[in-house]
């Protein structure tokens, strides 16, 4: 008689432990993205703030505005970055390197990522637009 009445028990606590296995299996992989996610938003911080940025304040900027910058003269060399932070890489025909983010302004000139293989540098006036391609070529383009 105790058998019986044991194997009933013994079946309805295993039915009530595993009735919380889906919802500890759940709760493990929330954690584990909750992790990823810190990572992956610590490992952005520290690009973000290592990376210097050229803008129309800083002397490099400045120089190449002096010396008549000439988007025509400028080479895409790479497109680094995730999570829509992208640091743009480019060289003019002197190697002289530049370092962008989408939005940085350079002269008379705004740099636009609009995702892919190609950089825009658009004008501040909004006449004309050089559309960069990785590994090569470029192309001018009067927007008005």
């Amino acid at each position: 008689m105790l058998d019986l009445n044991f194997k009933p028990e013994f079946e309805r606590k295993k039915k009530r432990i595993l009735s919380f296995v889906p919802s500890l299996v759940l709760a493990v992989l929330l954690v584990i993205l909750l992790i990823l996610y810190l990572k992956q938003r610590s490992e952005l911080k520290s690009i973000k703030s290592e990376t210097p940025i050229i803008t129309e304040e800083a002397p490099e900027a400045a120089s190449s505005a002096e010396k008549g910058f000439d988007p025509s003269q400028l080479i895409l060399r790479g497109i680094v970055g995730k999570d829509s932070i992208y640091l743009i890489l480019m060289e003019d025909l002197n190697s002289s390197g530049y370092i962008f983010r989408e939005g940085d302004v350079i002269s008379d000139w705004i740099v636009r990522y609009p995702g892919g293989d190609s950089v825009a540098l658009v004008s501040i006036k909004g006449d004309r637009k050089y559309v960069f391609k990785l590994g090569g070529g470029i192309r001018e383009e009067t927007l008005r």
